[in-house]
């Protein structure tokens, strides 16, 4: 899977759920409603902020091989 795909999927899931959170608890206070939309979006930024940094890891893996093996 492309790295913009991983990313893309890992920032999703999160905010997905929070968003059916709140669709089963429309009878919560706002601030109730706030927090979880605020939780599900800094989940899903940091399952973003997750994927790359696993990507960046690999290309530097990528690059240091390449380097050790004179390309």
């Amino acid at each position: 899977m492309a790295e913009r795909e991983r990313v893309k999927k890992a920032i999703e899931a999160p905010v997905d759920e929070a968003v059916k959170l709140l669709s089963e608890s429309s009878a919560a206070d706002v601030e109730t409603r706030l927090a979880l939309r605020i939780d599900g979006w800094g989940r899903g930024l940091a399952a973003g902020l997750e994927e790359l940094a696993i990507a960046i890891g690999e290309l530097r893996r990528a690059r240091s091989a390449d380097d050790s093996n004179g390309v």
